[in-house]
């Protein structure tokens, strides 16, 4: 049978289930029913507080960046390999090359010759330069994208864990 709210204490044995009787100790209606029907020690001992899983946060913290590592790594691979390659055919030369001045009308094919492979490599520093701003816009992108799981997921754990701190007590509780 079901203890009185107030005083805590068991109805008497004779009481039937259903009905309504005075407390004798401080006087309370109390309606008697029957308890649910389990072991003594899970309505006296509280189930301990569960705890927020923080080596499956690290783990799938750690498999995100991983997986954003390899996607900046496919993404930026041709760009890396394109320039690497404008390097290997320059050298340093190319960081600096600037554009040749325009070929005065009437030019002989002797002039175009000799202004044509500085006017490739100048492309070729543009195109350096454009591969690499390509790469920095992937990586901050991937970045941002990443910051910003990270801070969804961080909000969501705590927005779970002040859920759970001010939702009312599961079936367990203490009952002498």
């Amino acid at each position: 049978m079901i203890a009185c709210p107030e005083c805590g204490t068991r109805a008497p044995g004779d009481v039937v289930p259903g009905a309504t009787y005075a407390r004798p100790s401080c006087g309370n209606p109390v309606l008697a029913r029957t308890l649910p029907d389990a072991p003594r020690d899970s309505l006296s001992i509280p189930a301990p507080p569960r705890r927020f899983p923080w080596r499956a946060a690290a783990a799938a913290f750690v498999v995100l960046g991983g997986a954003y590592l390899g996607t900046y790594s496919l993404l930026t691979a041709e760009s890396k390999r394109q320039r690497a390659s404008l390097e290997g055919a320059y050298g340093p030369a190319l960081l600096t090359a600037e554009e040749p001045p325009p070929l005065p009308p009437g030019a002989t094919p002797a002039q175009m010759r000799e202004r044509q492979p500085k006017q490739q490599m100048y492309e070729d520093r543009l195109r350096y330069e454009k591969l690499g701003s390509r790469i920095d816009v992937f990586f901050y992108a991937m970045l941002a994208a990443f910051a910003a799981q990270t801070l969804f997921t961080a909000l969501l754990a705590l927005k779970a864990r002040q859920a759970k701190a001010s939702a009312p007590p599961s079936g367990r509780s203490r009952r002498a």
